[in-house]
């Protein structure tokens, strides 16, 4: 039997492949379960920071590798900008997305075929509708506490039939879910999507004229915010019930019902193990419940003459001027 040699050059050059494929980030026998936590949020107020954080720490591990990325809005950025943002989270090659609010949720959906159609879980605040065709997301599904807020309103015999949305332009996929809410609530609803501090003010101080109640979203973020600013439009141009479920939002509001953004990043990480320990995306049951806070802002809902009942301001939280 003769004995078959191959050349030298080739050997290296199998060689080299072979521990290409065992070194890549696809392939690494040794390499660590990886998540790329994807958010649009800067803030440092911002509840993403809170539900990152619990994120981190529920899957704290040394067995998993854990990434930020703060994509660029596609709202303010080009094309080549937004592209450009997702260079580092294809080098990261994440095994598992999350995705923080419905601006990232959507740049990934964007992106799903060229990030390897990996696992996504979604975990922000509002609720997302699946577009036609969308691939299959691990979302989230909270429950608003608008219709009751509503509904006790309605006691002090407010008239309450249209509402102004006030939201950033980064969250426009939240109008579906919304939509249908506010309508099973009996208001007819109006949207306005902002891109910074200007048009929130503007927008804000119109709703107050135009609409029986205002609604306000997360804004920390917008460019140009400025808390103090926004704290004397609310006092000056305030005519109306104004509502939030964002805690930064309280202070230009008579009344939020709240939610700890932690349990978000709780949840989405008891989803990420599910789905590492082999589970398929898509209508995965996590139980999910949120710890709630009712917060009162007296000095506001006194502008406007609206009393609230001895048994909500006992359960509630006051916030102050200073806040």
């Amino acid at each position: 039997m003769m004995d078959t040699f191959l050349p030298k050059g080739i050997l290296f050059v199998l060689l080299l492949l072979a521990l290409g494929r065992c070194t890549s980030p696809e392939h690494s026998l040794h390499s660590p379960p990886r998540v790329a936590y994807l958010t649009t949020a800067t803030s440092a107020r911002s509840p993403h920071q809170e539900t990152e954080a619990a994120l981190r720490t529920t899957l704290a591990d040394d067995s998993l590798s854990i990434s930020t990325f703060v994509l660029p809005s596609a709202a303010a950025q080009d094309s080549g900008a937004v592209q450009n943002g997702w260079e580092p989270v294809q080098a990261f090659s994440p095994d598992v997305l999350v995705a923080g609010d419905l601006a990232s949720l959507q740049a990934v959906l964007d992106q799903h075929v060229a990030l390897g159609s990996k696992p996504v879980v979604y975990c922000g605040a509002y609720a997302w509708t699946p577009p036609p065709n969308a691939p299959p997301v691990v979302a989230l599904s909270s429950p608003s506490a608008l219709p009751s807020m509503v509904d006790t309103l309605r006691l002090t015999d407010q008239p309450l039939r249209s509402v102004l949305l006030l939201l950033p332009a980064t969250e426009k996929a939240a109008q579906p879910a919304l939509d249908s809410l506010c309508r099973r609530t009996g208001l007819r609803p109006m949207f306005a999507w902002v891109n910074d501090f200007a048009e929130w003010t503007a927008q804000y101080t119109s709703g107050n004229e135009n609409f029986d109640l205002l609604y306000l979203a997360s804004a920390t973020d917008l460019p140009g915010w400025n808390d103090t600013l926004a704290y004397d439009v609310a006092r000056q141009y305030i005519r109306r019930p104004v509502l939030t479920s964002a805690p930064d939002m309280v202070p230009y509001a008579v009344w939020g019902i709240t939610q700890d953004n932690r349990t978000r990043g709780q949840w989405a990480a008891a989803v990420v193990q599910r789905l590492l320990d082999g589970a398929q995306p898509g209508p995965l049951e996590v139980p999910y419940q949120p710890a709630t806070q009712s917060i009162l802002n007296p000095e506001l809902a006194g502008q406007i003459d609206l009393t609230f009942s001895e048994a909500l301001v006992a359960q509630s939280r006051l916030v102050t001027p200073t806040e």
